[in-house]
């Protein structure tokens, strides 16, 4: 009786581990992702901050200050206009639509033939771009130096890609500034979740863009098919021995290769000439 009595203990307490282990385990699969959904919103959020804040009114500075208003991918000669460049900004000295603006004018010219109601103030890039409303500065130099770094990166620099578009008899000059999801999410601690946010944005992208060949092609590949390589070739279609290139290549007029890190926050567009929008608001951007 009370050997039998010690097996039924045995059992019951191996039942109640084993109960604990099935409610942990189904715990397990319920708190990662939304543990994930928390981790990856407030990543987000830095690195959309860090664009929206700085990087956007930076870069368009930088192109309007230069005199063939051209965007750089160079992070020395950006983070050099922030600390020591100036910005121009222009106002009218008289209201021209002041009913004796007529009489000035006149009279101003009179003493000089060369006279203009311009009025040219030029002001510190940094005294501009990273003061608050009340003129307090934001950023330390150091921060500002350290504005090419992606927030929880661990120093990786935001990719900077340009180009220019001809329309007409315009050219634009483009920008894309680009953050890769696997820069600043963890993919030893977050896996599987990230493979799986991959791949909806894959679906959502192959469903969603015109059924062109490549396109029927990666979505009956699957995303990570879609990662490889293929030989390199030349002008002939003649292939590079020992040289390979992505398997694809996004975009017609400024073709990004297709990879692990072509997925993540972007501003500005190199096939678009309204080189405003952002990925993570309408009309996105890649």
């Amino acid at each position: 009786m009370k050997k039998r009595n010690t097996i039924l203990l045995s059992l019951q307490g191996l039942l109640a581990v084993g109960v604990v282990f099935v409610l942990y385990w189904n715990y397990s699969l319920i708190e990662k992702p939304v543990r994930f959904e928390a981790y990856k919103e407030s990543r987000m959020e830095a690195v959309k901050n860090h664009m929206e804040k700085y990087l956007i009114p930076l870069t368009r500075a930088y192109r309007d200050a230069d005199t063939a208003k051209l965007y750089t991918t160079d992070w020395d000669a950006l983070i050099n206009f922030a600390l020591n460049g100036t910005i121009e900004y222009r106002s009218k000295i008289y209201d021209e639509n002041n009913l004796k603006y007529p009489e000035i004018e006149a009279a101003m010219k009179a003493k000089d033939p060369n006279w203009t109601n311009d009025r040219v103030v030029r002001v510190a890039a940094r005294d501009t771009l990273f003061d608050d409303v009340h003129g307090r500065a934001m950023l330390t130099e150091a921060e500002i130096r350290d504005l090419r770094y992606i927030p929880n990166s661990n120093d990786k620099e935001f990719i900077l890609d340009t180009a220019s578009m001809q329309s007409g008899n315009t050219t634009f000059h483009l920008i894309r500034c680009h953050a890769p999801y696997v820069d600043f999410l963890s993919m030893d601690e977050f896996n599987q979740e990230i493979w799986n946010m991959l791949n909806d944005e894959f679906e959502f992208l192959v469903n969603n863009s015109e059924a062109s060949e490549q396109f029927k092609k990666m979505k009956s590949e699957g995303l990570k098919e879609c990662f490889g390589q293929k030989p390199a070739t030349n002008e002939k279609g003649e292939v590079i021995p020992g040289k390979f290139e992505p398997k694809y290549l996004m975009g017609d007029n400024n073709p990004i290769p297709f990879d692990i890190e072509y997925f993540g926050l972007t501003f500005g567009s190199l096939e678009n000439v309204a080189n405003e929008s952002c990925n993570w608001k309408s009309g996105g951007a890649q």
